[in-house]
């Protein structure tokens, strides 16, 4: 299932229980950014540099104001990749969004 980004709006990036596969120990320190990508390729917005919060949990906000998707076709095929680098090590995993206008 597609992940929501919200054109019009901030949305929050969390990222739960981040772990090193190697020995399972969760992942406090080092730099976990984030990175949305249109449906061609193309980068949208400034990559969000996320913030640790609690044992292995992290977030981010993509700024609706940095994300110019006011205009943009509401559409699957958004993703948004995350880049993890600690302990020496780099990892990457993407996720898959549809960019949405929230209704009230």
């Amino acid at each position: 299932m597609a992940k929501a980004v919200y054109s019009e709006n901030d949305n929050l990036i969390k990222i739960f229980g981040l772990q090193d596969e190697a020995d399972g120990s969760a992942i406090s320190s080092g730099t976990v950014s984030a990175q949305l990508y249109d449906p061609d390729g193309a980068t949208v917005g400034s990559p969000v540099t996320m913030a640790h919060v609690s044992d292995g949990d992290w977030q981010g906000t993509l700024p609706a104001s940095d994300l110019g998707l006011s205009a943009a076709p509401l559409d699957l095929g958004y993703r948004c990749l995350i880049s993890v680098s600690a302990g020496g090590r780099t990892a990457r995993f993407t996720l898959e969004c549809e960019v949405m206008l929230r209704r009230a």
